[in-house]
């Protein structure tokens, strides 16, 4: 493993400096699931294999939803900043790939992307405002966070109206010098 000094960079937001990322260090994902009074295993959403494979050093997470509702994905960075539809890019350098209505053809996969993402906790949420359709209720989806050769999924289920604002964590951290 090549151990020699990587380049870094900080972003001051404030009073706040916070060290990006140049290359190799470690994901954490911690789930959690919000409202679980009976827990039972959705229908797995539809996954977008065609996607291309993600950088070592970017974060990227998607979601992944079918046809039958207009579902959001919200990302909080280590900034506490939210990426998502009406906030892109970020001060931190998130952004919103595309915001996808009910007039996207399924599979729909929302992706926000940090090239160079910041060392700290990145809160993934979930919005369901809009039905597209006659839908059977609660809607399925799959995100999906990958950073530094890892890949992290989750699975869930949302109800027309609802918002988790958490349904994955992911903290960042550099590798040791």
């Amino acid at each position: 493993m090549d151990r020699s000094p990587r380049p870094s960079t900080t972003v001051d937001a404030g009073n706040l400096r916070h060290r990006r990322l140049r290359g190799a260090g470690r994901l954490c994902c911690c789930v959690i699931a919000l409202g679980c009074g009976s827990m039972r295993t959705p229908e797995p959403a539809p996954i977008d294999r065609s996607a291309p494979p993600v950088d070592r050093q970017a974060l990227q997470v998607s979601l992944t939803f079918g046809d039958a509702a207009d579902l959001d994905l919200y990302v909080t960075d280590p900034l506490q900043e939210t990426v998502y539809f009406a906030n892109s890019p970020s001060r931190s350098g998130g952004e919103l790939e595309g915001d996808l209505r009910c007039d996207a053809p399924a599979p729909r996969v929302e992706v926000v992307r940090f090239e160079w993402p910041l060392a700290g906790r990145y809160r993934i949420g979930v919005d369901y405002p809009e039905r597209c359709r006659a839908a059977k209720e609660p809607i399925p989806f799959l995100v999906v966070v990958e950073s530094q050769g890892q890949r992290h999924e989750r699975r869930g289920e949302i109800a027309l109206g609802q918002f988790q604002p958490i349904v994955v964590e992911a903290i960042l951290t550099p590798e040791p010098e």
